[in-house]
């Protein structure tokens, strides 16, 4: 089983409506990307439109997830993978992110 979703807390709003986006690539390292940090990568990408700030809840849902799994986004400044706050319960990992860092931001799980 596969489910991502995403929240905010105490969001901004930049004008308009708030809209999330996810996408799903599996196993499969998104284009433009360098070597992830962790074994056992899974990669999804999300895209947070009309929040100028705010902080923003990532929860992954995957039949991999253990509590020693890390939750990563790809920072395109500084070409690396950056490790982020994170919470898992059962097979969810909820992980915590600026609204700046999903600008169509691949993010990996893993080990």
């Amino acid at each position: 089983m596969e489910v991502i979703s995403v929240t905010a807390e105490n969001p901004r709003l930049a004008g308009g409506s708030l809209n999330f986006q996810t996408k799903s690539y599996g196993a499969s390292r998104p284009p433009g990307v360098g070597p992830e940090g962790v074994k056992s990568g899974v990669f999804f990408d999300v895209l947070v439109k009309g929040l100028s700030a705010g902080k923003v809840m990532v929860h992954i849902t995957h039949d991999s997830v253990t509590p020693s799994h890390r939750i990563q986004h790809w920072d395109d400044t500084n070409m690396r993978w950056i490790d982020h706050p994170k919470t898992v319960s059962a097979k969810t990992i909820h992980g915590e992110f600026d609204a700046s860092e999903l600008q169509k931001t691949p993010i990996v799980i893993g080990v």
